[in-house]
């Protein structure tokens, strides 16, 4: 005990000024940025926390800053997940749009302008990254590291931060709904697919230069910004994420949110005790409503239902437009992590995103994903091929289709004994991933960067990087002996021709 109490008068008496930059303003970002940036102000650093939202928990060391507008605007925007269900490229275009618009909100804000015109120091800067290079350039200003948070793991997208290449040929993207086993076609698409994206990705870099230069002084290049980039903390673990490369400056803390169930409200638990067939769990999380889901769905979803004797509780925003059946419970909230810790609980019907997926892991609930967007994509394969639960997308669901897939995952035992292992994949780690997070975060303060952690493959150029100048030499002197050879032999081949047509006159002659 005395031995806690020294090391936490050490961490406060060395807290470090850390900023963090959340403005991309979906709910379970800002909560993940929450909970990292509570523990580093309960370790004593001094935090401000620039999010969407407001927060009522503010301490001594903990300040949170609204950027004003941004949470509104993304959930004006709320129906982008229907209208291009089908089009992933095009909701990364809108997407990349929309955060142009947030990131010119965060440079406006009159409290972190007053920061830099204070010349307010920090240790060091955090920032989500959801396609928003252009936050490095605070980096630059505050002459502090920057550690990039990536909700959505280890994917693509951070992969010019890190310097990790991931192979088309068996780690799927986050937007394709392909597993790590690809048959040819599905890696020419995944090739395909990938190419298109880092080129989309390459030519919004150009805006996010234009966004910096026209808020701010003096602004390098964003390769240079990328240089101060220590480290990316990576919402990921294998047993919710296919096995992938990762280079030393990626560290995976998936899980690190889950602090343990709260006690569910008294109603819902009394309902879930008394379940004598078990309870299903209906939320597509907090970004996409369920109300948003075309009459024909939920009226096959609402008949299936009716058919089970299981209590379902379903998170529906706005009211049914059909009879409930008597074991349905609809409310607009439900606290999911509580709802997932009950032991009657035998099925969760989720969008797959990557928290909702961590968290039934964590508590080995059987899923049916419907994925809309983004990684729920590539989650939603990862529940179908770990067989840990089914996939159905949304165009596809009728009374039959869903039936059949809610009654084989709810009564075969195979998908909660898969579940039950991958959720002791989770737990089981020898450091908590949240505290694996507090050292990684301190090690950058201590040292001041993370340039000790990066693959020189950082510095290359393309052509370097994939050899191709030495596999140009090799194919240039391999080319030159088969012209030197083929040069001899013609030669060869000329001498002898010749000396052939001299001898033959010499014949005629003697006959």
């Amino acid at each position: 005990m005395k031995l806690f109490v020294l090391f936490a008068l050490l961490s406060l008496s060395n807290g470090a000024n850390i900023l963090g930059i959340f403005n991309h303003p979906a709910k379970s970002h800002t909560f993940l940025g929450r909970v990292l940036f509570e523990e580093l102000a309960s370790r004593g650093h001094k935090v401000v926390f620039m999010n969407g939202y407001h927060n009522k928990k503010e301490t001594a060391n903990f300040t949170n800053i609204v950027i004003e507008g941004i949470a509104e605007d993304l959930r004006e925007r709320e129906m982008i997940y229907f209208k291009h269900k089908n089009d992933q490229l095009q909701i990364i275009k809108e997407t990349l749009e929309m955060n142009y618009l947030h990131l010119s909100a965060t440079f406006q804000n009159e409290k972190l302008k007053q920061m830099i015109h204070s010349n307010t120091t920090f240790d060091l800067i955090i920032c989500d990254y959801f396609y928003n290079d252009a936050n490095l350039i605070l980096g630059h200003i505050f002459k502090a590291p920057v550690i990039i948070f990536s909700s959505f793991g280890n994917t693509l997208a951070t992969s010019h931060f890190t310097g990790n290449d991931l192979p088309f040929s068996y780690v799927p993207g986050a937007s394709s709904q392909l597993s790590d086993d690809m048959n040819y076609w599905e890696r020419m698409k995944m090739t395909i697919s990938g190419s298109l994206f880092l080129r989309t990705l390459r030519k919004s870099m150009r805006k996010h230069t234009e966004l910096m230069k026209r808020h701010f002084d003096d602004v390098p290049k964003l390769s240079d910004l990328y240089e101060n980039v220590a480290l990316v903390l990576a919402n990921s673990h294998y047993s919710f994420e296919t096995v992938r490369p990762s280079t030393p400056n990626i560290i995976s803390i998936g899980g690190f949110h889950m602090h343990g169930a709260k006690r569910i409200d008294k109603e819902i638990r009394e309902v879930m005790d008394k379940a004598e067939h078990g309870v299903i769990f209906f939320s597509l999380g907090s970004q996409i409503k369920s109300s948003n889901m075309n009459n024909d769905t939920v009226a096959a979803i609402v008949n299936t239902f009716s058919k089970i004797q299981s209590l379902v509780l379903w998170k529906f925003e706005g009211s049914l437009n059909f009879p409930l059946p008597r074991n349905v419970l609809v409310k607009e909230w439900f606290s999911q992590t509580d709802i997932l810790s009950h032991p009657n609980l035998r099925l969760f019907v989720t969008h797959a995103g990557l928290l909702s997926m961590i968290e039934a892991v964590h508590y080995a609930v059987p899923m049916i994903a419907i994925p809309f967007n983004g990684d729920q994509m590539m989650n939603s394969k990862f529940i179908e091929t770990r067989s840990i639960g089914k996939l159905i997308n949304l165009e596809s669901i009728d009374s039959n289709k869903f039936w059949n897939i809610l009654t084989e995952v709810l009564y075969n035992p195979r998908y909660r004994n898969n579940v039950k292992y991958h959720s002791h994949l989770l737990r089981n780690q020898p450091v908590k991933p949240l505290e694996s997070a507090m050292f990684w975060i301190e090690h950058v303060i201590e040292h001041g960067g993370g340039p000790h952690l990066k693959p020189h493959s950082l510095k290359l150029s393309w052509y370097e990087y994939y050899l191709l100048d030495v596999y140009a030499a090799i194919i240039g002197v391999a080319l030159l002996v088969i012209i030197l050879l083929l040069f001899i032999n013609f030669i060869v081949y000329s001498l002898a021709s010749n000396l052939l047509n001299f001898r033959e006159p010499e014949k005629s002659k003697q006959l």
